[in-house]
């Protein structure tokens, strides 16, 4: 999961963590779930190691993020 991470973090090298948003998050995994051969259980693994950083870096809209919605949302890719 820390490789996950990581590319997110790789994807947005000119902002830290605590300045980017819910909707960059959410562009970021709409971006991945449309990437050819990704199969749901990386997806949602994805996901999680993503919802984990942004809780370290302890960002004001975490609770707000559907994070579930995402999740199921990476089914039957």
């Amino acid at each position: 999961m820390v490789m996950r991470a990581e590319r997110y973090n790789a994807a947005h090298p000119d902002r830290r963590l605590a300045e980017q948003t819910l909707t960059d998050v959410g562009a970021y995994l709409a971006d991945l779930e449309r990437k050819p051969g990704l199969k749901d259980w990386q997806f949602s693994q994805a996901v999680d190691a993503i919802r984990r950083l942004f809780a370290l870096a302890r960002v004001n809209w975490l609770d707000r993020a559907d994070w579930e919605h995402w999740r199921a949302s990476g089914r039957g890719l």
